[in-house]
């Protein structure tokens, strides 16, 4: 794994890290109510809606838009 992590670093690669939780919300905008039934769901102790991150597109896409500015292109 050293190997792997050492030539992503060389290359410019940059670790990050994800939430596994995200808002129930998140997933229902787009693809409708009828998602919930794939997902794992449940209320926090926040009383808020969470689901289990089933992949990680959204939580990234979200992460290179907040960093936009200061990552170098590709």
């Amino acid at each position: 794994m050293q190997i792997v992590i050492a030539a992503s670093k060389a290359h410019g690669f940059e670790e990050y890290d994800a939430p596994i939780l995200e808002s129930e919300e998140l997933y229902t905008r787009k693809q409708g109510e009828e998602i919930t039934q794939q997902l794992f769901n449940f209320e926090d102790k926040g009383g808020r809606k969470v689901s289990l991150r089933p992949e990680m597109t959204p939580s990234l896409a979200r992460m290179v838009m907040a960093q936009a500015k200061t990552l170098p292109l590709p």
